[in-house]
């Protein structure tokens, strides 16, 4: 079935599609933005909290590409799932997460857009994960001149637009025990994508501060063209030892 209608943000296509026995899905497209819905079949997502996420969602594109002189992407897919146990079916993270953007498939996953909106934390969570699918965008995939860039990647977007995942922990000693920057790199890597949600809050912890640092050494323009493969990594490991020297 396949319904029109038109709002103020423009023309919505909705359509429902049957998944797997637990998960029903619905499409609507808004402004060119392809919203998958997510639900048990019993209780939708509510038109209007999609509509403020969109709205949300809209304003956060042109702010980020804005920010970064980029172009703005003229198609999008976002994955909304109405409850915790759908997000975490879908995605393999924790309910701890309220968004992510998935590299392997090109398209964003977020928890019920009521609950982001009552938080509200939904436009910080947008703009953290609009940064990573920018920042997938404009990457020199071609050219394998930083491998594993997960640490510095989470690290540009944690410094901007802080993703609240690393509140409650102590940089001072969750460094402790890295000496060097392939050491910071390596545990970074790792525990960034730790199931272990202590593992992972130190591991956003200390990717959000040694951001903020290679921000203030290389400013913005250099740090975004380091994690778009377009300047070789190495470029920030000399600032290492001056990192760890604030912590100590």
């Amino acid at each position: 079935m396949i319904k029109k209608i038109i709002l103020l943000l423009g023309i919505i296509l909705f359509f429902s599609i049957s998944t797997f026995a637990k998960i029903h899905k619905t499409v609507m497209i808004i402004d060119l933005i392809e919203y998958h819905m997510f639900t048990d079949g019993k209780r939708n997502i509510k038109q209007k909290y999609l509509l403020n996420f969109h709205s949300v969602f809209m304003k956060s594109l042109y702010t980020v590409c804005n920010e970064l002189h980029v172009k703005i992407p003229s198609r999008v897919r976002v994955n909304i799932t109405g409850y915790a146990w759908i997000f975490t079916s879908l995605t393999g993270f924790d309910a701890s997460i309220a968004g992510l953007f998935d590299r392997k498939f090109e398209q964003f996953y977020f928890q019920n857009p009521k609950s982001l909106l009552h938080k509200g934390i939904a436009a910080t969570i947008i703009k953290h994960e609009m940064l990573h699918f920018i920042i997938y965008n404009n990457r020199n995939h071609k050219f394998k001149r930083n491998i594993d860039i997960l640490w510095l990647e989470e690290s540009f977007c944690e410094s901007i637009y802080p993703s609240q995942r690393s509140y409650g922990v102590h940089v001072h000693t969750a460094l402790k025990k890295i000496n060097s920057p392939m050491n910071l790199k390596n545990y970074l890597n790792k525990d960034l994508k730790s199931p272990k949600i202590i593992l992972r809050k130190k591991a956003y912890a200390i990717a959000q501060q040694w951001g903020i640092f290679l921000q203030k050494k290389l400013g913005r323009k250099i740090f975004f063209l380091i994690i778009t493969n377009k300047i070789h990594e190495r470029k920030t490991y000399k600032y290492f030892k001056e990192f760890k020297r604030k912590y100590n």
